[in-house]
C-alpha cells in the first residue's frame, strides 16, 4: 500500500515538473519573440492648419502643404446667429440668411408656382451682408438685394429632368420688402437666423486636378481633411459643393440645356448632342444641407445645390441656375 501511494506521489510531481519546464520554455520563447518584433512607428502629429482653416493638417499630408493651399477656395458657411454670439459682427442681422418662415418678397412679385401647386419658400440671402461679411465669398455676385429660393418639396425633383425648371426658382428681388404669407398649398418652415462666416474649403476627391496624392493613406487622408473643413449641417454659399455622390456639374449643364439625365445612356446621348457646354463654368453658388431644426428633410439625409454660372450672376440672370438633389 506504501509503495502504491509513493508511486502515485512520484507521478505527480513528474508531471508538475514536466509542466514547469514546459511553461519556462514557452515564457522564455515568447520573451525572445518579443524582443525581435519591431516597435510600432509612432504616428507623427499633425501640422498647423492650411491657410484659413482651423483643423490641424494630418502629417501624411504635410509634404502637399503647398498644393493643397493652392487648391482651397473661399466660400460663406451659414452659422445660427445664436452660435456666433457677440462675434456676428457687421452685416448679421436678422435678415443676413434666412431658412423657412416668411420671404421678404415685394408685392408686385408673384409668389413661384410649379405646374401644380405653389412652390415652397426654402433660403433668403442678403447680398448685402454676404458681401459684408465673407467678401471673397460674395465675389462676383451682386452687391445689393436679396436671393430666394423655392423648391416642390413634395415632387423634390432631382434635377435629371429639364421639366424639373418647373419646380424650383431662384429670384433676385430688392431688399425691404415686408414678409410675404405663404400661399394655401406651399408648405413652410420653422424660421432660422442665420450669418455667413468665411471659410475656406477643398474639392472633393473627384473634382481634384491632376493625379491623386503620393504616399501610403496619403489619398485617404485627403477625403477625410477635406470632410473636415465641412460642417454638420453644412449649409454654404459658393466654394466647392460637399457632393454626396459625384460631381454633377456636367448634368447640371447638359440638363440645363434641355437633355434629360437621369440614366448614363441618356448622359452619353446627350454628351454627343449638346457639343461644348463647358461643365466646369458652373459653380456653387447655394447648398442647403438636410437639417433636423429647419425641417430639411432631402431624399435620406441629402443636400440640395444650386449651381450656377459666372456670366449668368454677373447678368443677374439668376432663373439660369441649375438645382441639383444628392442623398445617400
Amino acid at each position: 500500500m506504501l509503495r502504491d501511494v509513493l508511486r502515485a506521489a512520484l507521478s505527480v510531481l513528474l508531471a508538475v515538473f514536466v509542466l514547469a519546464r514546459v511553461l519556462i520554455w514557452w515564457m522564455t520563447r515568447r520573451d525572445r519573440l518579443r524582443a525581435r518584433a519591431p516597435l510600432p512607428t509612432p504616428t507623427p502629429p499633425p501640422g498647423p492648419p492650411l491657410a484659413g482653416t482651423s483643423a490641424p493638417l494630418p502629417a501624411l499630408l504635410e509634404a502637399h502643404r503647398a498644393r493643397l493651399e493652392a487648391l482651397l477656395a473661399p466660400a460663406a458657411r451659414l452659422e445660427p446667429l445664436e452660435s456666433l454670439g457677440h462675434d456676428a459682427g457687421p452685416g448679421a442681422g436678422p435678415a443676413s440668411t434666412q431658412l423657412g418662415g416668411a420671404p421678404h418678397l415685394p408685392s408686385d412679385v408673384p409668389w413661384p408656382a410649379g405646374p401644380d401647386r405653389p412652390l415652397s419658400f426654402l433660403a433668403e440671402l442678403d447680398l448685402a451682408a454676404l458681401h459684408a461679411r465673407a467678401p471673397e465669398a460674395a465675389a462676383g455676385l451682386p452687391s445689393d438685394g436679396l436671393v430666394l429660393l423655392f423648391y416642390d418639396v413634395d415632387a423634390m425633383p432631382w434635377g435629371f429632368e429639364p421639366a424639373d425648371r418647373e419646380r424650383f426658382a431662384v429670384l433676385h428681388v430688392p431688399a425691404g420688402a415686408p414678409p410675404r404669407t405663404a400661399p394655401e398649398g406651399a408648405t413652410v418652415f420653422p424660421t432660422r437666423r442665420l450669418a455667413p462666416v468665411p471659410v475656406r474649403v477643398l474639392p472633393m476627391a473627384e473634382e481634384l486636378p491632376g493625379p491623386a496624392f503620393a504616399g501610403d493613406g496619403a489619398d485617404e487622408a485627403y477625403i477625410a481633411h477635406a470632410l473636415a473643413l465641412s460642417a454638420e449641417p453644412d449649409h454654404r454659399v459658393r466654394g466647392f459643393a460637399g457632393w454626396i455622390q459625384s460631381d454633377a456639374r456636367e448634368e447640371a449643364a447638359l440638363t440645363a440645356s434641355g437633355f434629360p439625365t437621369g440614366s448614363p445612356a441618356q448622359v452619353d446621348a446627350a454628351r454627343r448632342s449638346a457639343g461644348a457646354l463647358r461643365p466646369e463654368a458652373w459653380r456653387l453658388l447655394l447648398q442647403l444641407d438636410s437639417d433636423p431644426l429647419a425641417r430639411f428633410e432631402w431624399g435620406d439625409a441629402g443636400r440640395l445645390y444650386l449651381l450656377a454660372r459666372d456670366e449668368d450672376v454677373r447678368e443677374r440672370r439668376f432663373d439660369r441656375t441649375w438645382l441639383v438633389l444628392q442623398c445617400h
